[in-house]
Parts: structure tokens; sequence; C-alpha cells
């Protein structure tokens, strides 16, 4: 089964502002391993909205291909 869940990225590596992004992780775990499917970063600087999308994909059962769309989606609306 697929879980999503919501990655802390450091900034400060890519640019000179020194605020911290948050994105999105599509992973399987099994046999004490994790599998990281898909990775979307750098999405918003907003930990709890990243949470809420998140808790969203998992809640249902979204397939990893959707993961960007979903995410694009998602933004859209908040914005609007």
């Amino acid at each position: 089964m697929i879980r999503y869940f919501a990655t802390k990225e450091n900034a400060n590596n890519f640019a000179q502002n020194k605020q911290n992004l948050y994105g999105i992780c599509a992973c399987v775990i099994g046999n004490g391993l994790v599998e990281i499917i898909r990775y979307t970063g750098g999405i918003s600087d907003n930990s709890t909205c990243i949470k809420a999308i998140a808790d969203k994909l998992n809640q249902n059962d979204v397939e990893p291909i959707h993961l960007n769309d979903i995410i694009e989606d998602e933004l859209y609306h908040i914005r609007v």
C-alpha cells in the first residue's frame, strides 16, 4: 500500500532565502524498508497545508502517478 508523507527540505542548499520548504513523498513500507515511489519537493513553506494534502492522499488511496496533478489542483483551490 502506498503511504504519503510530508517532508521538509532545507532551502539553504538551493537559494539565498532561509525558509524551509515542504514536499510530499509517496512510499511503500514493507519488510523493514521504505521505498520511495514518487517525490515532489519544494511545494510550499506552509507545513500545515502540506500535511493536510498528504492526509487527503492517504484517505483516498491515490495512485502516485496522480501526485503532481493533485498537488497542483489543491494549491489552485487554496489560492482562489
